[in-house]
């Protein structure tokens, strides 16, 4: 059985994150592949000490005495999500933590480079170890509904682009921003395929919250915002709850350590039985849609870069009709569900071709 291996953000505080990479490995897995994920832990800040550090096993073990003897809101959430991870994600020893780190890759037959916004200039992680710059000459490199989280790139920044880019034999992306960025720096037509989250149905998600032991109570409203939430949109959100006998549950909020600490089979669970959402989210508007919950969507406050572009392709692709609130956001009511299972279903089988197709033609 041949092994492929992804690279991805690894970053185990992060719903999407995670779920992503968990998706990603059981699409792969079910066409007969064995399955890890790099751990990336690269930040091109970090002294070269630390870096180094990083990569012995002495370093993790300490580093999960720590947490476990912390109890801090911050340490039971990342236990949280670590043990999710250790559970669902097969990971490889190669931790990468150095864009100039190279590996024995003998074991590896292709990388998988996806699916969340692993091009990313902004995120301070960035570095050349997201084009799989760590394996040598030759090994199959496919990316898969990869991200650039923003609509466009600085001009300094091309050349890393185009060096990265071109190494890519089969190259797809996640929105239609990220097409035309590729258009522009390497001059070549790539497809546009789902964000792997929406390659699982709607029962495998429900199987892995079934495995949630978390209670998620009576009915509420479900609020995820990665931004701040303003005094203007929380009144809103509280108003709308009040006037549909809804109680509000705030997700990533510290102030409400039960859900603060939840895992990401809670994350799934949490939606599956909401009866709206109010995010700024992408993947928070995914898993609506996988279960057809009536949503909002707001642009995110404190963000210098505007990364709407994965939503506003979510709708287009999946032909979601929206419409705009005073408050400043795009609801999706449950009527825009009609024939959402026909379109779902039609651009899962372009994206599952793609991936089909990328590993035969490389493998």
């Amino acid at each position: 059985m041949k092994t492929l291996g992804i690279v991805t953000i690894f970053d185990n505080n992060n719903y999407g994150n995670r779920l992503q990479n968990y998706a990603l490995q059981e699409v792969l897995k079910e066409r007969n592949f064995n399955v890890i994920t790099f751990r990336n832990y690269h930040n091109k800040n970090e002294s070269k000490f630390l870096s180094t550090l990083r990569r012995t096993d002495l370093f993790w073990l300490f580093r999960s005495i720590y947490f476990r003897l912390k109890h801090s809101p911050n340490s039971q959430r990342r236990l949280a999500f670590e043990a999710f991870t250790e559970k669902n994600i097969a990971t490889s020893n190669v931790i990468l933590t150095s864009d100039k780190q190279k590996i024995r890759n003998k074991s590896i037959d292709a990388v998988v480079i996806g699916s969340d916004q692993v091009w990313n200039y902004t995120f301070a992680r960035f570095s050349n170890i997201d084009f799989a710059s760590f394996v040598s000459e030759g090994t199959p490199i496919i990316s898969y509904a990869a991200s650039f989280g923003v609509s466009q790139i600085p001009k300094k920044l091309h050349q890393q682009y185009i060096a990265g880019l071109s190494r890519i034999k089969s190259l797809s992306v996640r929105e239609i921003s990220g097409q035309g960025i590729v258009r522009d720096i390497i001059k070549r037509e790539v497809p546009i395929v789902l964000d792997p989250t929406l390659l699982l149905s709607t029962n495998q998600w429900k199987a892995l919250a079934s495995s949630s032991t978390f209670d998620t109570g009576s009915s509420y409203v479900l609020v995820y915002m990665l931004g701040e939430l303003s005094a203007d949109r929380a009144s809103y959100i509280n108003e709308y709850a009040l006037t549909h006998k809804l109680k509000v549950k705030r997700l990533n909020d510290i102030s409400d350590l039960e859900l603060y600490t939840a895992n990401p089979q809670d994350f799934v669970k949490l939606f599956l039985n909401a009866k709206a959402v109010f995010t700024d989210s992408f993947h928070a508007c995914v898993f609506s849609v996988l279960f057809k919950k009536r949503f909002e969507i707001f642009n995110r406050i404190g963000e210098s870069v505007s990364m709407n572009s994965r939503i506003e392709s979510l709708i287009e692709i999946l032909k979601l009709k929206t419409k705009n609130s005073e408050h400043g956001s795009q609801i999706i009511e449950v009527t825009a569900y009609t024939n959402i299972d026909v379109t779902l279903e039609s651009a899962k089988t372009k994206s599952l071709k793609y991936i089909d197709r990328a590993l035969t033609q490389l493998l």
